[in-house]
C-alpha cells in the first residue's frame, strides 16, 4: 500500500518506464488479395518509418490468419 504522493510518483515513473520497452507489432497482410491491392508497399512504408523515427516497433507480414507472421 502506498504511504506517500513521493511513493505514487515512484510508482508511476516505474510504471512509464516498463511501458516504454515494450515493443509494439504491426502486422501486414501478405495474402494473394492483399498483396494484388499493395500491401508489400504498406510493409516497406511502415518497416521505413519505423526505423527512421526509432520506434519500439516491429513490422511483419502476415501470409495467412492463425499462421504465425514472417517477415
Amino acid at each position: 500500500m502506498l504511504k506517500s504522493h513521493e511513493e505514487l510518483i515512484k510508482l508511476q515513473q516505474k510504471a512509464k518506464s516498463a511501458l516504454s520497452e515494450n515493443k509494439m507489432r504491426i502486422l501486414v497482410c501478405a495474402g494473394t488479395g492483399c498483396v494484388a491491392n499493395g500491401s508489400l508497399k504498406v510493409f516497406e512504408g511502415l518497416k521505413n518509418l519505423v526505423q527512421e523515427k526509432g520506434l519500439l516497433a516491429e513490422v511483419d507480414l502476415v501470409k495467412e490468419v492463425g499462421h504465425e507472421a514472417s517477415a
